[in-house]
């Protein structure tokens, strides 16, 4: 399969950019607030293009909140095609203007639609969705242009919400791409593809290896999480980079491996390191929200992803439109070919890089370890009865030597009693066990936020009593609940540059905008509460449970 979008698409999509921001009164940085002309122009250039139809959305994200606008075009199938599936290109119109460089993600959308009005081999039906997502064109994963046009997509037709209607549907969706370009498009090195979806979902494995290798075809460099490109915009980060925890620490393992490592591993131990950053990368982002508007089709049983447009850091490639715009047809020519939805491939994955995948089902390894578990608990059971019936054999011989063995007939209950327990191991005992049935949960619906639950249950497992255990070990159980404790971490997170009030704002507003239900959810339910309990385990006084409930043992050993 070859790509034939050439010089003359890529003129297309600058000449298109460059009539958009000659829009009079059009501010360098985009529309913002006051999109009016943006939307008329918009639909002015879908109703050119030949077999295209435009159509308009007005919707609101609240009662209170003033109207917004998505303007979609329809790009019918071929004749020959049935017309009953759709694919859909994502782009976005707010933030589009002088300072975006040479094109943008409308323009380049609006030439591949113009391109495939040409396409004999489109065998479903093509919409272009230019959103109103606000500021951030929903790479924080807020879309409500996006998800108020999904709703009434598949809502009923006549059903006039919140969300507003549609005067014109095309087929069942099949899949959708989001085309994201945050950047000035002379500083394009790169492209991202992400992944990330609502509480943890992605999409089909296969859409992302046709992405993954549609850009590899044409000599694209790509990225897989956001923390590997440059910051757009640092004045608005404070001014600095927030510090990145995962790839300072890659940095100095990769540094301690080339001066001490041996020479014949340094590359293999490069190459793990950097996988191992982005796997990290990829379950933190996973586990933390989406990615992008694509999260919103994922939530609809849709396969999506978003190809970004970005810098990637310490590189100063730029990329050629023409073979943007190649990457892309591919990926929508291996779209249209599909006569059935994805389904063979994984839905559940993390990604090192671009060339290698771990499936869920190294997560659950141990599952295969079943066996040799049945054997080590037959071993302990046979082990016990022996014990059993050796005791028994000595009681019975003391009988018939009419020998009375109090230890041996009427074992001493105290023997059954540890020395110093008053209580704590049944806490640790029940809160061990809501905490593997909530990693159970959360491996099920996010299991890359399993990992982070691991955290309070590695925690909360080896913490003991202080009056249990040497002093040094009291002295590190100690140290250890200081250090993980939530406000001693939010001022150490706070004294590396992190912005902690912005961090606590999208944790909360993604539960608000059910963006994310399971981060607040496990800091206030899990984390919060488990090192509570760690700390009331560690404080809990301890007694000598035999010498107060059964004084007169030690007697009875002396007679």
């Amino acid at each position: 399969m070859e790509a034939r979008a050439s010089h003359q698409e890529a003129n297309s999509a600058k000449s298109f950019h460059k009539s958009l921001v000659q829009i009079p009164n059009l501010p360098p940085n985009g529309c913002d607030t006051n999109c009016s002309q943006v939307v008329d122009w918009i639909g002015t250039q879908l109703r050119g293009l030949d077999r295209v139809e435009a159509f308009t959305q007005r919707f609101q994200t609240d009662t209170a909140s003033p109207l917004r606008t998505n303007v979609y075009g329809i790009l019918r199938a071929s004749p020959l095609a049935d017309g009953k599936e759709a694919i859909v290109l994502v782009t976005h119109y707010r933030n589009v203007g002088s300072d975006s460089g040479d094109c943008s993600g409308l323009s380049l959308g609006l030439a591949l639609l113009k391109y495939l009005g040409r396409a004999k081999w489109l065998a479903k039906d093509v919409i272009l969705l230019a959103a109103d997502d606000g500021v951030l064109d929903g790479s924080d994963g807020y879309a409500p242009g996006t998800e108020a046009w999904l709703q009434a997509y598949h809502l009923d037709p006549v059903e006039n919400g919140l969300q507003g209607v549609l005067p014109m549907r095309a087929g069942v969706i099949r899949a959708a791409v989001n085309l994201e370009t945050m950047y000035n498009a002379r500083g394009v090195g790169a492209v991202g593809i992400y992944t990330a979806g609502m509480n943890g979902q992605l999409p089909n494995l296969d859409l992302v290896n046709t992405a993954v290798r549609s850009f590899r075809q044409h000599k694209i460099p790509i990225v897989l999480d956001r923390a590997d490109t440059e910051p757009r915009d640092l004045k608005s980060a404070g001014g600095a980079k927030s510090i990145d925890f995962i790839s300072a620490s890659s940095s100095v393992l990769e540094g301690a491996v080339d001066k001490y490592g041996p020479v014949e591993f340094k590359q293999k131990a490069r190459e793990y390191l950097t996988n191992l950053k982005g796997m990290l990368h990829f379950m933190t982002t996973l586990a933390s929200g989406p990615s992008g508007p694509h999260a919103n089709f994922i939530s609809y049983n849709i396969d999506s992803i978003t190809l970004s447009l970005t810098k990637q850091s310490g590189s100063n490639d730029q990329l050629g439109v023409r073979e943007i715009l190649r990457s892309i047809e591919m990926v929508f020519r291996a779209l249209s070919n599909l006569e059935e939805k994805l389904h063979q491939s994984f839905f559940l994955y993390v990604l090192p890089s671009t060339t290698t995948f771990v499936s869920i089902v190294a997560g659950f390894s141990g599952c295969a370890e079943i066996q040799g578990w049945r054997k080590k608990i037959a071993t302990y059971e046979h082990n016990q009865q022996k014990k059993l019936k050796e005791k028994a054999a000595k009681a019975s011989a003391a009988k018939q030597g009419n020998t009375i063995d109090l230890q041996a007939t009427n074992p001493d209950p105290a023997d059954d009693i540890p020395e110093l327990d008053s209580g704590w191991r049944a806490i640790k005992f029940l809160t061990m066990a809501l905490l593997v049935y909530g990693h159970c949960v959360l491996g099920i619906l996010n299991y890359p936020m399993a990992l982070f639950c691991a955290i309070p249950m590695a925690h909360f497992a080896r913490v003991v009593p202080f009056g249990t255990t040497t002093p040094l070990k009291n002295f590190l159980n100690g140290l250890w609940l200081f250090l993980s404790s939530p406000l001693v971490l939010l001022v150490l997170l706070n004294l590396s540059r992190f912005d902690i009030m912005a961090g606590l704002s999208f944790a909360v507003d993604s539960f608000v905008h059910r963006i994310n239900l399971l981060v607040l959810p496990y800091v206030c339910c899990v984390y919060v509460a488990v090192h509570t309990l760690s700390l009331a385990v560690w404080a809990f006084p301890v007694a000598n449970v035999k010498s107060t409930a059964y004084p007169d043992k030690q007697k009875r050993k002396q007679e």
